[in-house]
């Protein structure tokens, strides 16, 4: 199930700006989410992010 391409449709944004994400826009069965560029989330001021890194 997952894309060989990304469909032309999606804006495309900036890679430090943007992520792919699977997305639901209707009810039904698997074959409905669509792989799709989407903004990436930024924290609210009171929040931050934090970077998991593997143990060396």
């Amino acid at each position: 199930m997952y894309p060989n391409s990304i469909p032309s449709q999606i804006v495309q944004l900036p890679h430090d700006q943007s992520m792919m994400a699977w997305r639901v826009h209707e009810f039904g069965p698997p074959e409905t989410m669509k792989f799709e560029a989407v903004p990436k989330p930024m924290p609210d001021p009171a929040r931050s992010w934090l970077k998991s890194m593997p143990p060396e």
